[in-house]
C-alpha cells in the first residue's frame, strides 16, 4: 500500500508540542491528523495522511441519503513496558468492518490498507496516547458512499477515513440500566449484526428515556418475542449466574463485539465457565432478586467492561446488583494485556506500533 504524507511544519509542531490534560474525556480531543483513502474506478487509491479537517461532500451524497455508512472503533494503548503502543485486535476490527461493508454492498478494504492506515496515525501520535492504565487512543475508521445523485444506482465512489481521539473509558463506574420494552433495535434478517451508522439512530431516543429514569444505558430485548435479552445500547451483555458466565448467542441480531470475544477467551483462561445461550429477561430478574444471578456487566471497546449496579423496568420495579468481582477481575486482566503488562492468551491480539521521531521527520 502506498502512503502519501501531506503534512507540513505546522502539523509536525502540533504533534510534537501536544500535551494531554489530566482528564481527557471521551472523544472530545481529536488527533490533528487523519487518513483518507478513496475508492474510484473499482480500485482503492493511494492513502493520504493529512491534517484533520472538514470533509467536503456533495449535498446529494448517497451515503448521507441512503445509509451506506459504516464505522469501527478500536484502541491503541501505551505499552508500559516499552516506548511503543499496542493496537488491540487490529485484524478482528478489519474483518468486522469488511463484514459491514459486504452487507451494505460496499467494497471491502484490503487488510494492508486498513492496518497501514491505522499504523500511520498511531506511529505519529505518541503525545496523544495517555499513559494512565485503562486510557487509550480511540481510533475511529469509517466509510461512506460519496457518489452524488438521488438515484439508488451507481454507488461506485466511496471514501474511507480514520480519525482518532485520546480517551478515557466511556464509563468509569457501575451503571444503572433501563429495560427497553417499547422499541427493538434489530430483527432476524436485518442489519443488527453490523456496525452501520443507521443502527444507532434510535438508541438516542431510548437513552433519553433511560436518562430521565436515572439510568445510563438501555437494555434491549429481542424483536420476535420481547422476552429475551439481546444487548445494551452499543455494548454486549454478560451475566454471572451461580458462578457461570452467560452471554446471548450471536444469531444475526447482536453485534459480534471484539471485546465480547476477548471477555469469553479471558474468562476461560481464568477458569470461569462461559455459556452462550438465550437469557429470558423475566428469569434473569427473578435470579437477581433471589441472588442466583450475582453479576451483570456490559462489554465494548469504548468502555471496555462496565459493571451494572441496577436494572430498572418500565413499571417502576428495580433490581439491585451489588457484586462486581468477576467483571472487575476480567477487566483488570484485559487492561494488563492492553498495556503490555501480561501476555495475552488470545493469539495476535496486540499489534505493537513503534513511534516515529516527529522531532526530525513526518
Amino acid at each position: 500500500m502506498q502512503l502519501t504524507v501531506k503534512l507540513d511544519e505546522k502539523d509536525r509542531r502540533a504533534l510534537v508540542n501536544a500535551r494531554l490534560p489530566e482528564q481527557v474525556g471521551f472523544g472530545d480531543l481529536i488527533l490533528p491528523i487523519m487518513t483518507i483513502t478513496r475508492y474510484r474506478n473499482g480500485e482503492w487509491q493511494t492513502t493520504e495522511l493529512r491534517p484533520y479537517e472538514d470533509i467536503k461532500i456533495s449535498p446529494s451524497c448517497k451515503g448521507m441519503h441512503y445509509g451506506q455508512t459504516i464505522f469501527e472503533g478500536l484502541k491503541a494503548y501505551s505499552n508500559l513496558h516499552s516506548s511503543s503502543a499496542n493496537v488491540f485486535c487490529l485484524r478482528q476490527h478489519w474483518q468486522r468492518l469488511n463484514s459491514s461493508a459486504s452487507e451494505l454492498g460496499m467494497p471491502t478494504i484490503p487488510e494492508e490498507v486498513f492496518s497501514k492506515a491505522v499504523t500511520a496515525l498511531v506511529s505519529r501520535a505518541k503525545n496523544f496516547i495517555p499513559t494512565v492504565l485503562g486510557d487509550a487512543l480511540y481510533i475511529r475508521p469509517f466509510m461512506f458512499s460519496s457518489a452524488s445523485g438521488l438515484g439508488l444506482a451507481n454507488n461506485n465512489e466511496f471514501e474511507f477515513y480514520i480519525i482518532a481521539s485520546p480517551s478515557q473509558a466511556y464509563f468509569n463506574e457501575p451503571l444503572k440500566v433501563l429495560i427497553e420494552r417499547q422499541r427493538y433495535r434489530a430483527f432476524k434478517g436485518g442489519t443488527g449484526m453490523i456496525k452501520m451508522a443507521g443502527n444507532y439512530g434510535q438508541i438516542f431516543t431510548s437513552m433519553q428515556r433511560a436518562k430521565e429514569k436515572g439510568c445510563g444505558l438501555s437494555l434491549w430485548l429481542d424483536a420476535d418475542t420481547g422476552k429475551y435479552v439481546e444487548e445494551f445500547s452499543a455494548m454486549n451483555f454478560f451475566a454471572v449466574r451461580k458462578g457461570v458466565l452467560f452471554t446471548p448467542p450471536l444469531l444475526g441480531t447482536i453485534l459480534p463485539g471484539v471485546t465480547r470475544s476477548a471477555v469469553i477467551s479471558l474468562a476461560q483462561d481464568l477458569g470461569i465457565e462461559c455459556v452462550e445461550e438465550a437469557i429470558a429477561i423475566d428469569e434473569l430478574l427473578g435470579e437477581i432478586k433471589s441472588g442466583e444471578c450475582e453479576e451483570v456487566f456490559a462489554s465494548g471497546t469504548g468502555a471496555t467492561i462496565t459493571p451494572i449496579s441496577e436494572i430498572k423496568d418500565e413499571d417502576g420495579s428495580s433490581y439491585v446488583i451489588s457484586k462486581f468481582d468477576v467483571s472487575l477481575k476480567i477487566k483488570e486482566y484485559l487492561q494488563q494485556i492492553h498495556h503490555g503488562l501480561k501476555k495475552s492468551p488470545i493469539e495476535g491480539s496486540c499489534t505493537e506500533v513503534n513511534f516515529i521521531d516527529m522531532e526530525n521527520k513526518f
